[in-house]
């Protein structure tokens, strides 16, 4: 078998590639004649250069080997060395987020950072002569956020010819058959700088007009591999007032492509976004090297650089002339200058080796960083980042590069493995706390999924805010997001009911996301309940977590935060006058819902003023040599008072020595008048310096009677 990288008539030599069998013996006698097809195969992927290339752009002697070995050091794989001719060419691996490095330059720029020595950059002064380009053409961009930028440049008296030997030798070698010198050029600034160019020939450009639009129905295009597309709306061609001459960012059309006759040459350079340019390459079935780059993305900058740069080679290897200026499109102008906070000690102290400040300096400037002094701040600078690095976003990734080329062999190694022990931050304390005291409580830890559902999003939600949607694969809306946890727990407790398995208590710690009226998103950590019994004791659940956290949880009513949450059995959980969270007695409606059994009760607590307040380490006191004091009360009101407000108006009458109030009964029966209820409490006093005595006990007990009798009224039962 025969395998060529390029026509041997540019001295490259074909190589000898036996064919075999399975078993490894030969299909054929040795020495028959069999007839063969010699195929130009190009498959896009890892990048080719040659180390006479290179070396235009930087100024080192190395050979093939070195360079190779460096590239490797600094993260470009070199997967192949091969001899052509006088030169080697090496297949470098680059990786999908370093679109700069799909070209000479940029590899040779990554080269000058790791050995130190400067580059040569190659002239684009240019001379232009004749009527304007404006006057003969204009571009109209329709789809802006397919197309940033696009740039036309007209170049008059192009002779069509074979390109010079070095010019097609050099593409030859990275595996390019040379077509002419117009192509030759646009194929070989491409690799060059990394941004592909096209040229169309101007004589057949009709209406004088370039449009950058999405394909519209019963539109097709033979492209200039021979294949007739068609075009769709999600395809981002170049059309001129007669249809579509190109399929924008993939490949050039055939009735606009360069031949032996053409004369002007109108010479594309833009930048496409990527995902519009992957999408139509996927749809037309084509792929390219042009296409392999934009769907990587191109630099802003870049476009107009190459474009000078093609027309100064066209004019020495074709005859060109340059018509005086060239049109450029940009809607939404330049993208905005990107600038990170840098303090060069954090390399040493991230990456645990010495580094001399101007030796970081001199990296991060020859990548294309911009130094700048902060006299306010010495310790740090600002570094503003090169529009073409956009995998650079924030200060790790500067370390990262000067980790890259000072050579990570420069990272001390040590044979002990430091390890440091560190705590939990605040927050985890807090959680670890809550889920202590729940597990010594009964309840079982539960993980569900982040979503809702349409019918549940909004239905325990704490606040009036609107569900977050994820969009699907095709950017429709999917699903909720859910906006509490409730729903999810009340799931889990009817599944394991289906399948004959009581949960007694469950709990959960998770985000629950919602969207406000501005737009703005809110992820908040929260707490989720569900308790299989009385609310008496689940609101005792409630208040033994509030004291392990050293909060004091306070129950009242009001409004309930949420439809499904029960208007009269819901009991608003507050921190001070901050409500937190809500508890609830599920109600029969919501149990027929989830198809439950048993009854339940519910609650939902936001975990960050929990975090806030918790007090997690309290200090010791001394315990109180002095006898408690215990008294009963029976207190007959109405249905509608709450337990909360009997608390609150004890609270007020009671001296400062009544340590709690307790309930241990809620009595109805036919000793008590229909609409009413017995609440009983207990209430214990204590002081720390002296025993208390009856008559202050008693005086005690008189004003909050009284106090009950005036606020909320009813009887001493």
């Amino acid at each position: 078998m025969i395998a060529a990288g390029a026509h041997a008539s540019r001295g490259l030599r074909p190589r000898i590639i036996p064919l075999t069998c399975d078993d490894g013996s030969l299909p054929l006698p040795p020495s028959s004649r069999v007839g063969c097809v010699l195929v130009h195969l190009r498959i896009t992927g890892p990048m080719k250069i040659t180390r006479d290339w290179i070396r235009d752009y930087l100024d080192t002697d190395l050979n093939a080997e070195r360079l190779a070995e460096h590239l490797i050091r600094i993260g470009f794989d070199v997967e192949e060395i091969v001899p052509v001719g006088d030169d080697w060419v090496l297949t470098v691996d680059v990786p999908s987020n370093r679109p700069d490095a799909l070209g000479v330059i940029g590899l040779a720029r990554e080269l000058a950072a790791c050995l130190g020595r400067p580059m040569k950059m190659p002239s684009v002064e240019l001379h232009e002569a004749g009527e304007p380009v404006s006057r003969a053409f204009r571009v109209e961009i329709r789809d802006v956020i397919g197309c940033p930028r696009y740039t036309a440049r007209l170049l008059r008296g192009v002779h069509v010819a074979p390109s010079p030997d070095w010019m097609a030798n050099r593409l030859a070698a990275i595996g390019l058959t040379p077509v002419n010198n117009v192509v030759d050029v646009t194929n070989y600034v491409l690799y060059e700088c990394g941004q592909p160019l096209h040229a169309f020939d101007a004589g057949r450009l009709r209406g004088g007009q370039i449009q950058v639009r999405r394909g519209q129905s019963n539109e097709s295009l033979q492209a200039i591999n021979g294949k007739r597309c068609i075009a769709t709306p999600d395809t981002l061609v170049i059309a001129d007032t007669g249809g579509p001459i190109a399929f924008a960012g993939v490949m050039g059309g055939q009735p606009t492509e360069i031949g032996p006759e053409t004369r002007d040459v109108l010479l594309e350079s833009a930048q496409f976004d990527p995902v519009v340019i992957r999408r139509s390459a996927r749809a037309l079935g084509l792929a390219s090297d042009s296409s392999y780059r934009f769907e990587r993305g191109v630099s802003f900058d870049g476009v107009e650089w190459a474009s000078r740069r093609a027309a100064l080679l066209l004019s020495r290897v074709a005859g060109a002339v340059a018509a005086p200026g060239f049109i450029d499109e940009a809607p939404a102008g330049r993208p905005a200058a990107r600038s990170v906070r840098f303090r060069p000690a954090r390399c040493e102290s991230l990456l645990g080796m010495s580094c001399n400040p101007a030796e970081v300096r001199r990296v991060l400037e020859t990548i294309g960083c911009r130094w700048i002094e902060r006299a306010a701040e010495p310790e740090s600078v600002d570094v503003d980042l090169p529009e073409y690095r956009r995998d650079l976003l924030r200060e790790i990734d500067l370390v990262e590069e000067v980790a890259r080329h000072l050579g990570y062999d420069r990272i001390p190694t040590s044979p002990q493995i430091p390890l440091v022990v560190t705590g939990k931050d605040r927050v985890g304390r807090v959680e670890a706390r809550v889920r202590e005291r729940l597990v010594a409580l009964g309840y079982q830890e539960t993980l569900t999924l982040s979503f809702g559902s349409d019918e549940t999003a909004r239905a325990f939600r704490l606040e009036e805010i609107e569900p977050a949607i994820v969009l699907g694969k095709m950017g429709t809306p999917d699903r909720p997001l859910r906006q509490s946890m409730v729903a999810s727990l009340l799931d889990v407790i009817r599944t394991n009911e289906r399948y004959g398995e009581e949960l007694p208590a469950i709990f959960e710690i998770a985000t629950v996301y919602g969207r406000r009226a501005d737009g703005s998103y809110v992820e908040r950590p929260g707490l989720g309940m569900v308790f299989r019994g009385a609310f008496r004791d689940f609101r005792g659940h409630l208040e033994s977590l509030g004291a392990a956290l050293g909060l004091d949880l306070q129950f009242g009513d009001g409004p309930p935060p949420g439809p499904l949450w029960p208007a009269g059995r819901t009991a608003l959980i507050r921190i001070g006058e901050a409500r937190v969270g809500a508890a609830a007695d599920v109600p029969a409606a919501v149990l027929r819902a989830w198809d439950l059994r048993k009854d339940a009760c519910i609650a939902e607590i936001d975990m960050i003023p929990c975090v806030q307040g918790a007090i997690l380490e309290r200090p010791c006191r001394e315990f109180s040599r002095m006898p408690e004091v215990r008294r009963d009360l029976a207190w007959v009101v109405d249905e509608a008072v709450t337990w909360d407000r009997i608390v609150r108006t004890v609270r007020e009458a009671a001296p400062p020595w009544m340590q709690r109030v307790e309930a241990f009964d809620v009595f109805r029966g036919s000793q008590i008048p229909p609409g009413r209820k017995s609440v009983a409490f207990a209430m214990s006093f204590r002081r720390d310096d002296r025993t208390l005595t009856r008559q202050e006990v008693d005086e005690a007990i008189t004003a909050i009677v009284r106090q009950l009798e005036k606020t909320i009224g009813g009887t001493l039962r």
